[in-house]
């Protein structure tokens, strides 16, 4: 999970699952299809009407006859229609996998769609001829689109664009798998790629919708591979007005590129030293004319500290009064990244402690941006009684808010956020999973800067108090926003959710 076209060994597992499981059993979820030709695509798997390959890409042995009779049992075909059964993970009454051809998948397995109907994971038909798996639309003007599709013999498994006016006078039309999940689109709106930085992207999407959105200032960017010091970016997207966007530390991943691109900024902010962002992914950015504006420290403290400091001094001289913090322990990223959302959506800076000691460097910054409340985050096991005690001595009034484990915590942050007004409301809250946080910081910015708020849940079911929220709340939600994929927040959660908010 360290590149930014990946596909983990966690989702890879669940994909090859799906692989030996009846297509009917629960239906198939869009980023699990967008995975699972991602897998062929980044494998580049060679196109054949007479080979098959397993989900994971790999050539299976075709020199006998006996093997050619027993690939079918263990792979897909490798041509455009086997490739397309692969990703929507199509099994006959024995579970084994099977490919249809372009006539089969279509009416039986496909249903026709309008192109304002078009989302991820939609094909693109020609019965009797070709079929491919459709992305993303290239821009706001939906002339052109990507794909993925076994190509032919010269290319093999490829993303490739396409211009849609030519692809329909070609003959093609619209279709939509009838087993697809559209996670409960009257009670949620399921917001997730293919990568975390996919995800992060779309979160970024729901501030900054790709269509009819001004150039910004400012973008903030982070590494969406680890999380140390990352948390001060957080406030400085707050304090800019822009969004928080993720990175690798070696790449800058497309759809990170394209948003930048897209937006335009003047100054991009990069949370960390190179370690965190390579020269090589900031070089990329300056090529585009844009501002580098690299805030770095000697270690995570230091650095969320410059980070809070720049963001404080950013929003003063906007005219925004920042008299408060928030304190999270250097190991316990859920914390700050349930503070990620009032941190965004007030510029109050979220600094980092260890669990003894205030470092120099979070004392100093706290000092120098003015600082006279301190919300401590976290209960006593993250952050001990001595912290609040020494912080009482240094002449800030302090505040915990700490639960017994990550859900309740950011529960009890949560209601905070409300409380204080900070113009944050329960309308459109957002569900994140406690234990799959990476890149979860773009999606707390992104409700913060929308003025909702951001709940957590394991991924395998609602967490009771998270249910009883959405509960109280009722119809002041409208839709929940759910962060993640289907093997982040799996279907369990999402029905849950429907039937909380169904209720009402």
């Amino acid at each position: 999970m360290h590149r930014s076209r990946f596909i983990s060994r966690a989702v890879l597992g669940a994909l090859i699952l799906l692989a030996v499981m009846p297509a009917t059993a629960l239906g198939i979820s869009r980023d699990v299809v967008l995975a699972r030709g991602k897998v062929w695509v980044d494998a580049n798997t060679a196109y054949s009407q007479t080979r098959w390959a397993k989900v994971d890409g790999t050539l299976l042995p075709n020199k006998t006859i006996a093997q050619r009779a027993a690939a079918p049992t263990l792979g897909y075909r490798t041509d455009c229609s086997g490739y397309v059964s692969m990703c929507f993970a199509l099994t006959n009454s024995k579970g084994a996998p099977l490919s249809l051809n372009t006539r089969t998948l279509s009416p039986s397995t496909v249903t026709t769609i309008t192109k304002s109907a078009m989302l991820p994971g939609d094909v693109v038909l020609k019965p009797g001829s070709h079929v491919m798996v459709f992305v993303r639309w290239t821009d706001a003007s939906q002339k052109a689109f990507k794909a993925y599709e076994e190509k032919g013999t010269d290319y093999g498994t490829v993303e490739s664009t396409r211009t849609y006016s030519e692809t329909i006078k070609w003959g093609y039309r619209l279709y939509r798998y009838r087993n697809i999940d559209d996670f409960y689109p009257d009670t949620q709106e399921a917001i997730y790629g293919v990568t975390r930085y996919d995800t992060g992207d779309a979160a970024v999407r729901v501030v900054f919708p790709a269509a009819n959105t001004a150039p910004v200032g400012a973008v903030v960017l982070t590494n969406g591979e680890t999380w140390t010091g990352n948390l001060g970016g957080a406030a400085l997207a707050g304090a800019t007005g822009g969004p928080l966007l993720l990175t690798s530390q070696s790449s800058l991943p497309a759809a990170t590129y394209a948003t930048i691109k897209r937006l335009s900024p003047k100054t991009v902010y990069v949370v960390g030293g190179t370690p965190a962002i390579s020269a090589a992914v900031t070089d990329r950015i300056a090529k585009l004319g844009i501002k580098i504006v690299r805030t770095v420290g000697s270690d995570r403290y230091d650095t969320a500290a410059r980070a809070a400091k720049s963001a404080v001094s950013l929003a003063r001289a906007n005219g925004r009064k920042v008299t408060v913090a928030y304190m999270v322990a250097s190991n316990d990223f859920a914390d700050g990244v349930a503070a990620s959302a009032i941190a965004a959506k007030t510029a109050r800076p979220i600094v980092l402690t260890t669990k003894t000691k205030v470092p120099a460097a979070t004392y100093d910054a706290l000092k120098k941006s003015g600082i006279k409340r301190v919300y401590v985050l976290g209960d006593a096991r993250a952050i001990s009684n001595a912290v609040v005690t020494d912080l009482r001595k240094h002449g800030y009034a302090v505040t915990r808010h700490g639960g017994p484990n990550g859900p309740e915590t950011a529960l009890l942050i949560a209601r905070h956020g409300v409380k204080v007004g900070s113009g944050l409301s329960w309308n459109h809250v957002g569900i994140a999973s406690n234990t799959f946080l990476n890149g979860t910081l773009a999606c707390g910015v992104a409700q913060g800067q929308t003025g909702s708020l951001l709940l957590f849940t394991p991924g395998t079911s609602l967490y009771p108090g998270t249910a009883a929220e959405i509960a109280r709340q009722g119809s002041g939600i409208g839709k929940v926003r759910v962060f993640g994929s289907y093997n982040v927040i799996g279907l369990p959660v999402r029905t849950s959710i429907a039937d909380l908010m169904r209720a009402k």
